[in-house]
């Protein structure tokens, strides 16, 4: 066809339904806003010529009714939402579609309807292109003699320009640059025809906000709109022979999304059973990647496209371009093609495994991939597949990919993971945290029930690929110092974990991290999420970065937040981690000093004596120990000293000898920080009920608990003013210091020192419990009360079957001795003088 046959071609209007109609004609499945159609009403018919293929099954000059319209209408949506491949139906598709084009209203009307784009116009175009890809030939003419169909009245009419919006441009234009290369005349001429109505409307759209801000290349505009560049004329044959040049021309008016479009579809005419050139599809590649700051939208989209395509396209020159597009659109957006990779493969097969080795191989990229996968790690909200089917844990995913990355490990990728390694094991442990929340555990199950090759639990998963991380990473002395102690079965059980976590921090601050600073603000800003998940993990791993000395003290402040705020949890393993931490942050008067300034801190710590839990006791004695040293000489030393006290006495009879001597090392350390007289006032009580507990441990079985005791009881000595008391402890005569407290402080506590006399009966070491019974001796000569001495022989009544036998033939002997005297006390004798010289007389 000439150019001058060409020249009275007119743009072929298309029919829209009237108002009417489409109240009449209402489809099942789409919202009303979107019954929009791909029609225009025309004048009439007259103006409508007929296509080589388009009008051979229906006449251009019929009239049809409403109801065939409707009909076809409703085929065409039908066949486009089951995506239809039956050929049979694929030929009616065309019919209806020609149907569709060379239909007409019976009610002639001059207003021209303003043109609509509906979802089922770019699914119809969409579907079409997928067939112009087709070995058949037949298939590729018809279906792109269909698209040229609707790209003419879309693109040519006033009401659609003003619109200025075609989604499928993109895609058009990269459908249309492979089939210009078409074996097929008809193809290659469509091609070039769909081409030209493409360049008017993206000149359209660009030339508008342009002649505002860039006057000058307006004449540039004009001349293509003329078509000194690009066509000889819309219907003939393109002046072109260059794919690369059309699609760099086409790259300067395409949106980032639309560039993607046109990526995506060189990408899929290089498979094997596409029909396109694969050379053509070659050089489009190479001319958006020209650019080198060239932005591109949709990476997800071209990502996919990338891992759908990759195995079916077996040409040698074209894998590599294909892989070099992975790399060009990993060099500013690779968290995109990171999320989207695996989003398209959380299982990483063989195709992911090969673009995984593309993007690691150049050191570039490959600090960018272990940047996005560190970030995915850290990632804790699920998220859809790429089909939309599926959830991924973006974590899991990127625990897979960074083993396969692993596995093969290329030079520029180990040069990046040495400098990254701490990043990602730190990151590692807490999604190993993360995997014991009940909702990824539910989440894990289904995916255990759903699959046919079920896989290892996540938290075995993530600490294979930390084990050949340490390995890549050169890190042998941590591998095998955790080896020894068992951690990597402490850290896949969730009552273990924190103990696994501390044993790997204490091994991976043997050398002090390079990235120690960035590590601990990663762990404060773990325990700042409201989620506790991961806080025993975190606190573990902040308790051990604590004891580096080249932290500084930049981040004491958020440091004593976090532990105080978990010194007030309801768990214990939350409780014990935070005074171990405080234990470090006070080593040195300088960094205890934030913690002297928290009152509430202050009376906290007190009540942590109280713990049934051993542990937590003696960490508890241990940094009470330290603040002592600190606050000596404050105004807070003697309240604090006072209210520590209390909780303080009953553990010097717990049944750890580690407990008892910190207690009563302590409690010597607390005596003199009574220095104000309110203070020493209240704290000569608690001295007073330090003496008998503190006697009856000069016969402890632990030497270092004997030692303690006689220094507290000298410290107790002097702060009582009993001078007396110090040549007896000199000299260690302890039945003499029994006698002096008893004959001393009788008046003020004798039945107070019976009562605690009488609980040490139950102790489980017989030499104390010896002691026991000779002090009830002594203190039963000062009570004159009968009820008092039934108590007392009850108690001893216990003792007559104890299996020491010293024990029990005394409390037998003190049992009746204080029922003899009980019943044969004379009138007007002193039952305490008589008392005494039985006992004496005795012993």
């Amino acid at each position: 066809m000439s150019a001058e046959d060409t020249s009275s071609i007119q743009p072929i209007p298309i029919y829209a339904w009237s108002e009417e109609q489409t109240h009449t004609s209402t489809f099942p499945g789409l919202p009303e806003d979107e019954d929009t159609f791909l029609f225009e009403k025309v004048p009439s018919v007259e103006d409508i010529p007929s296509l080589p293929s388009a009008g051979t099954r229906v006449s251009s000059a019929s009239i049809l009714s409403s109801e065939q319209e409707n009909s076809a209408l409703e085929y065409v949506r039908s066949f486009i939402w089951s995506n239809g491949q039956d050929m049979s139906e694929w030929v009616k598709f065309l019919d209806e579609l020609n149907i569709l084009h060379s239909s007409s209203s019976t009610t002639t009307t001059t207003t021209v309807h303003s043109l609509h784009i509906s979802s089922l116009a770019v699914k119809v175009i969409k579907f079409l292109i997928t067939w112009t890809a087709s070995i058949n030939v037949k298939e590729r003419e018809r279906a792109i003699e269909q698209i040229i169909q609707l790209c003419k009245r879309m693109l040519t009419g006033p009401a659609f320009k003003e619109k200025a919006d075609f989604p499928v441009a993109g895609q058009l234009v990269g459908c249309f640059i492979l089939c210009c290369s078409d074996c097929s005349e008809v193809v290659a001429r469509c091609a070039s025809e769909g081409l030209h109505h493409l360049h008017s409307f993206l000149l359209h759209k660009a030339s508008q906000p342009m002649a505002k801000r860039d006057a000058p290349i307006l004449p540039l505009l004009m001349a293509w709109e003329r078509e000194e560049n690009l066509f000889a004329s819309p219907m003939e044959t393109p002046s072109f022979t260059d794919p690369m040049e059309i699609t760099m021309e086409f790259r300067k008016y395409l949106s980032p999304a639309e560039l993607t479009d046109v990526m995506v579809a060189a990408i899929s005419g290089m498979r094997d059973d596409s029909a396109h050139n694969t050379t053509t599809a070659i050089s489009m590649l190479r001319a958006i990647q020209r650019d080198q700051s060239l932005a591109l939208g949709k990476l997800s989209k071209a990502v996919d496209c990338i891992h759908h395509n990759l195995a079916s396209i077996s040409n040698s020159l074209a894998r590599q371009e294909t892989r070099k597009t992975l790399c060009f659109l990993g060099k500013d957006g690779m968290i995109h093609v990171v999320r989207a990779l695996l989003l398209c493969s959380p299982e990483c097969d063989s195709t992911a495994a090969e673009m995984w080795m593309t993007l690691v191989c150049f050191s570039g990229l490959a600090s960018k991939v272990l940047r996005s996968l560190l970030s995915c790690l850290q990632s804790k909200l699920p998220m859809q597949d790429l089909s939309g089917e599926n959830v991924v844990l973006l974590p899991a995913a990127a625990t897979r990919a960074l083993d396969v990355i692993l596995a093969c490990s290329p030079p520029a990728f180990k040069k990046e993971l040495k400098n990254m390694w701490e990043k990602l094991c730190l990151a590692l442990i807490f999604w190993i945290a993360h995997t014991f929340d009940p909702k990824v555990c539910e989440w894990e199950s289904e995916m255990q029930e759903t699959s046919r090759h079920p896989s290892p639990r996540l938290a075995r998963a993530a600490v294979s690929t930390l084990r050949t991380l340490l390995r890549h990473a050169g890190c042998e002395n941590q591998g095998l110092l955790m080896k020894k102690f068992t951690v990597w079965d402490l850290l896949v059980n969730a009552e273990t974990h924190h103990q696994g976590v501390a044993l790997f921090a204490r091994a991976l601050v043997r050398n002090p991290p390079r990235e120690l600073k960035w590590m601990v603000g990663h762990v404060l800003a773990v325990l700042s999420d409201p989620d506790e998940g991961r806080h025993a993990s975190a606190m573990a791993f902040l308790v051990e970065f604590l004891q580096c000395p080249e932290l500084g003290n930049d981040k004491d402040k958020d440091i004593l937040k976090h532990l105080g705020q978990h010194l007030m949890s309801s768990k214990a393993t939350f409780r014990s981690l935070a005074l171990e931490g405080m234990l470090h942050l006070t080593a040195t008067p300088e960094r205890a000093e934030p913690l002297m300034l928290k009152p509430l801190l202050l009376e906290e710590i007190p009540k942590r004596l109280q713990e049934s839990d051993r542990e937590i006791s003696l960490k508890t004695l241990r940094l009470v120990k330290q603040m002592t040293s600190c606050l000596a000489g404050s105004r807070e030393a003697g309240a604090f000293a006072v209210g520590v006290a209390g909780p303080v006495l009953p553990l010097f009879d717990d049944e750890s000898h580690k407990v008892r001597f910190l207690a009563i090392g302590l409690f010597s350390n607390l005596l003199e920080m009574a220095t104000s007289w309110q203070a020493r006032k209240q704290m000569k009580t608690h001295a007073l009920h330090s003496l008998v507990p503190l006697v009856m441990h000069l016969h402890d079985q632990s030497p270092h608990v004997i030692q303690v005791s006689w220094d507290t009881l000298s410290s107790v000595g002097r702060f009582l003013g009993c001078r007396k008391l110090q040549p007896l402890i000199r000299s260690q005569d302890k039945w003499s210091i029994c006698l002096l407290i008893i004959k001393k402080y009788r008046t003020v506590t004798a039945c107070h020192f019976l009562a605690q006399s009488i609980k040490y009966l139950k102790s489980p070491q017989a030499a104390i419990r010896e002691l026991a019974v000779r002090l009830i001796g002594l203190g039963a000569q000062e009570t004159k009360n009968k009820r008092n001495l039934e108590t007392i022989c009850k108690a001893l009544s216990n003792l007559q079957d104890d299996p020491k036998p010293s024990v029990s033939c005394l409390a037998i002997q003190t049992i009746r001795i204080l029922e003899v005297v009980h019943d044969q006390i004379p009138d007007g004798f002193s039952f305490r003088i008589m008392l005494h010289r039985i006992w004496r007389s005795c012993f």
